[in-house]
């Protein structure tokens, strides 16, 4: 004689049409595939991670080269000359170079 299973006991006298019986009764199977999609998941992760870091590496470093442009402008002669580090200040006559104070 075969024993019932928990779900054949629990489901026993009741309507087994509408859905509760059939999730439970494909449960197993459902966690069994998740569980193998994730070990893939994870074993693809890990194989792919030595890859992704030396990916990092050489674009931190910047090993590969993948093409080097030179440009050569000429600029006006009036840009090379030499910028004073202080600039001119032009005092005109009559005119004040202090601010006009802000009294109210």
């Amino acid at each position: 004689m075969k024993t019932p299973s928990w779900d054949e006991l629990v489901f026993k006298n009741r309507n087994r049409s509408y859905g509760a019986y059939v999730l439970r009764k494909e449960y197993p199977s459902a966690l069994a595939a998740s569980f193998v999609f994730m070990l893939v998941v994870i074993t693809l992760l890990f194989a792919a991670s030595p890859a992704a870091v030396k990916l990092a590496r050489n674009i931190i470093r910047g090993d590969k080269v993948v093409k080097k442009v030179v440009y050569v402008i000429e600029l006006p002669e009036e840009w090379a000359k030499p910028r004073s580090a202080k600039p001119e200040v032009v005092v005109q006559p009559g005119v004040s170079n202090n601010k006009p104070s802000q009294n109210k």
